[in-house]
Parts: structure tokens; C-alpha cells; sequence
């Protein structure tokens, strides 16, 4: 029995694994510190069933399938800089490069856009039903962070047809 989820979350994987510039794309990670940077992350994130409140409506004891929405989280750790302005790499040889984090955010979401948006195998996956929608991104460039690294978080919703597992 194939599972629809986990073939999103191979397939995005897979995509992402294609963004120029990335050193690596690792599934569910939780230590940040011990990668290649620059990285992407993805989090398989939550589900939800649209058609929850439906099968309540019509007395359903039974699961009678429904339309899913897929939310992985899909995180984007850039190079740290090289002090709190955040304008500059350390380069080779101790050289310092001008490298504004603001930017290459912008780059980054756009790299992963380009990546997954539209993509034949993905909408193949999400079948008939199915649909890819872009929710917004995120980065720990705000007032309320404690870090303001740079990490951009971009998330998506996939929506697919859950089949009722059969006894």
C-alpha cells in the first residue's frame, strides 16, 4: 500500500535537493549545528482533513476518505555571518566578503518556489484532486526573535485524496 504523504515529502525532498547553492537537505533534523551550510531542512510538519466536519454532519462511523492538506515546514539555514550587522561572510584566507542577509532570504524563497511550484511529478502525486498552495514565508529577521540568523521558513500546503483503508 503506498502512502501519499510520504511520496509528497520524498518528492519535495528530492526538489529540494536541487536548489543551487545548498550543501544538503536534510529530513526532520533537529541538530542545526553539525551541518553543511547552507542547508534546508524539511519538517514533515501537520496534516489536516477538510472534510472532517462532513463525516460528523452525516453520522459517519466509518472513514469515508477525504481531501488532506500536507503543511511540512521547509527551513532554510543560510551561513552565519561573520558579526551582528549581518552585511558580511568571513571569506577565504581571512578575508571578509559583503554579503547582506536580507537578500539572499529573498533568494533563498525564491529558489525553493522555483523548485517545488508546478513541478510534473508533484502534481502527478497529488492526482486529480489534488493542489499546491503557496501559505507564506517566515525568517527569524523580526523584533520578537532572539536569533535574527537568517533562517527562512517557507511553507506550502498539499492537498491530496486520503483513501479509507480497507480491513
Amino acid at each position: 500500500m503506498s502512502d501519499t504523504r510520504e511520496a509528497i515529502l520524498e518528492q519535495l525532498q528530492t526538489l529540494l535537493s536541487g536548489v543551487s547553492g545548498i550543501a544538503g537537505v536534510y529530513r526532520d533534523r533537529g541538530d542545526f549545528s553539525t551541518m553543511e551550510l547552507p542547508a534546508i531542512i524539511l519538517l514533515d510538519g501537520e496534516e489536516d482533513n477538510t472534510m472532517a466536519d462532513e463525516a460528523v454532519r452525516n453520522k459517519s462511523v466509518r472513514f469515508p476518505g477525504g481531501i488532506i492538506n500536507l503543511k511540512p515546514h521547509i527551513v532554510v539555514v543560510p551561513q552565519p555571518r561573520s558579526d551582528a550587522t549581518n552585511l558580511t561572510l568571513d571569506g577565504p584566507n581571512g578575508t571578509v566578503v559583503a554579503a547582506p542577509i536580507g537578500p539572499e532570504i529573498s533568494q533563498w524563497r525564491m529558489s525553493v518556489r522555483a523548485a517545488i511550484e508546478n513541478d510534473p511529478t508533484l502534481i502527478s502525486i497529488l492526482g486529480p484532486s489534488g493542489q499546491i498552495t503557496y501559505l507564506g514565508s517566515y525568517t527569524d529577521m523580526d523584533p520578537e526573535s532572539m536569533t535574527l540568523f537568517g533562517r527562512l521558513l517557507v511553507r506550502y500546503s498539499f492537498r491530496y485524496w486520503l483513501t479509507p483503508i480497507r480491513p
